[in-house]
């Protein structure tokens, strides 16, 4: 990941942050993988370091995004651990996840969101098809 140091947002109040780049799926429809590569994450120590510099600026909400942001894991950590972490953080603010794909919600992660009081309870799913057989196609 490029380092880049975006410490304001101005007249906002939510901040995005990249914490995942690229996708292992290949899918028949999608040319993300060829465009920008394998999924990569960044180490859990910036995700913290940067989300921790924009909440003490002010920002009251964050959102962690990435290609295919389920796919998140750097060394043993995943992205249940990330919300862990961002939990951690003192100060008020709301933490919010964007796009993620079905088959990549876990248990894990629905509970980790259920108890929180930072995370939003709220998943923007994208949806290819409500057809099987063309789903089927599609991956």
């Amino acid at each position: 990941f490029l380092p880049l140091r975006i410490s304001d947002f101005k007249d906002r109040e939510r901040a995005f942050v990249k914490i995942q780049d690229g996708c292992n799926n290949f899918c028949s429809y999608c040319k993300v993988p060829l465009v920008r590569g394998k999924s990569r994450s960044r180490s859990l120590a910036e995700i913290v370091a940067e989300v921790e510099r924009l909440t003490h600026r002010g920002f009251k909400e964050v959102v962690l995004t990435g290609i295919c942001l389920g796919s998140y894991h750097y060394r043993s950590f995943d992205l249940v651990a990330v919300l862990s972490a961002l939990e951690n953080i003192k100060g008020e603010f709301r933490i919010r996840l964007s796009s993620i794909e079905p088959q990549l919600i876990s248990n894990d992660l629905i509970g980790r969101i259920a108890d929180s009081e930072k995370i939003c309870p709220h998943l923007h799913i994208p949806l290819q098809s409500g057809d099987n057989v063309i789903l089927r196609r599609l991956f």
